[in-house]
């Protein structure tokens, strides 16, 4: 069964991400090679000096258009593996902008792989827990066979005025769905196999290059207190970039992570929990909404993760501790 251990070559896309550059910093430390895409050569230069120490352990390659065929047909040559994070990250647009960039830029580097890639043995796909969420009860739990076609026939029924996070649902649901219709297809002319990792939410402190103010999606939510109506309501499932980059690479380590939707979550969050998270930490962390403790909870639907927690042997950071570093990190970088 398939194992890429190190000291292994990866092709990682999108290695100037927020999650990309700390499966970057965990493949470098465990003692890879790496061959990371960007969309341009300064957006490589931040790497090569952070990660000066590793040489000519990380190479930075460009990609300009990851839609095009062929875009990844030098890159994947001479790698044992590819993880795939580059994709479009937006809740606005619609159909051109969003979906179709995601669908062809997995199958661009899909067919990169079939036609170049006689090294690799595995290839990861980064994808997200909301292609599950097809609408349920509250208390369903969801599984890796689950699909969120609320979402596409949504988009394809109302078009361009479909709301811009059901866009983007359908253009990570469709996206995978292709991923897995592909390998389906060429399964019999290829010799390395694929998985899917699907993360919620992801917290955590930011080691990628950040040009002007920081983003991030939890600190921007702790700005200003939720309405107390919103509380205790379900915010979604979460977890700290550092479980998903580990994530990543255990999924290269475990021959049982072949063909699997890997879905990776440390549970689910009101806002409620994370004031109650932060409140918790010492020292104080100031000026941070403290909400109504004690607020009750609203019963939640979230992912199943226990499959993929028990094959990759991931202890989940708790949120005090992904909450704290958060907010210290896009403090320091806002300084």
């Amino acid at each position: 069964m398939t194992v890429v251990s190190a000291p292994a070559k990866v092709l990682l896309t999108g290695v100037n991400g927020f999650i990309a550059v700390w499966i970057l910093q965990d493949l470098l430390e465990q003692g890879y090679s790496v061959r990371g895409t960007v969309r341009s050569a300064p957006k490589g230069e931040f790497l090569k000096h952070k990660y000066a120490k590793y040489g000519d352990k990380l190479e930075i390659v460009v990609v300009d258009d990851i839609t095009a065929s062929g875009a990844f047909d030098e890159s994947v040559k001479g790698v044992d593996a590819i993880l795939h994070t580059a994709a479009p990250v937006t809740f606005s647009g619609d159909y051109d902008s969003v979906i179709k960039p995601a669908v062809e830029s997995t199958k661009s580097i899909l067919n990169s792989a079939l036609a170049h890639g006689s090294s690799i043995k595995r290839v990861i796909l980064t994808s997200s827990v909301v292609t599950l969420l097809e609408p349920h009860d509250p208390g369903y739990t969801y599984s890796d066979k689950d699909w969120n076609e609320y979402a596409v026939n949504e988009v394809k029924t109302k078009g361009d005025k479909a709301p811009g996070y059901l866009v983007y649902f359908a253009a990570k649901t469709l996206a995978e769905q292709e991923a897995w219709k592909w390998y389906g297809q060429h399964k019999r002319e290829i010799r390395w196999d694929m998985a899917t990792i699907l993360p919620p939410y992801v917290f955590g402190p930011l080691v990628h290059e950040v040009n002007g103010k920081p983003r991030s999606f939890l600190y921007m939510n702790l700005q200003q207190e939720k309405p107390r109506s919103e509380l205790g309501a379900h915010a979604g499932a979460w977890i700290d970039v550092r479980n998903v980059a580990l994530a990543h690479v255990r999924s290269l380590q475990v021959p049982e992570a072949a063909e699997e939707r890997l879905i990776i979550s440390a549970g689910g969050f009101s806002w409620q929990d994370v004031y109650d998270a932060v409140a918790s930490v010492k020292p104080e962390i100031e000026g941070i909404p403290r909400g109504v403790p004690g607020i009750e909870r609203a019963v939640i639907s979230q992912p199943h993760p226990s499959k993929a927690t028990k094959l990759l042997g991931i202890e989940y950071v708790a949120l005090a501790e992904s909450a704290r570093d958060t907010i210290l990190s896009v403090r320091d970088l806002s300084a």
